[in-house]
């Protein structure tokens, strides 16, 4: 009901991280996937994240088709959005950008949820 609330708005990246990774790891893959693409709206050419978009896709590729299909992203379609960045990421050149990644163990006891940095890529 909250995130339905916000849908029109423009969510800080690091809270559209949040989102996605909530939406992730609860089985919504189609709505992770909606987040990514929100955030490579707000940041169009940012390698970093595009590189985050891969590896979100790498790591669906492990689910099962089933699984895929009840988070409403079917493997066609996951393997359509992942080449999709893949030829986006071949287009660009490394620049200084965003870099997201899935917190540690260690990083989690601290509280932190997702680590995003600037960094030269």
């Amino acid at each position: 009901m909250f995130a339905a609330a916000l849908h029109d708005s423009l969510l800080p990246l690091e809270t559209q991280a949040l989102l996605m990774q909530h939406y992730e790891r609860s089985g919504r893959f189609a709505k992770a996937e909606d987040a990514l693409f929100a955030m490579l709206e707000a940041e169009p050419g940012n390698a970093g994240l595009v590189d985050f978009g891969v590896t979100f896709y790498e790591r669906l590729q492990d689910q099962s088709d089933a699984c895929l299909a009840a988070g409403n992203l079917p493997r066609p379609e996951l393997e359509a959005g992942l080449a999709e960045l893949l030829g986006q990421k071949n287009k660009l050149k490394p620049q200084p950008s965003w870099r997201l990644t899935w917190p540690t163990n260690r990083q989690r006891r601290g509280g932190a949820s997702i680590c995003i940095a600037r960094v030269c890529a």
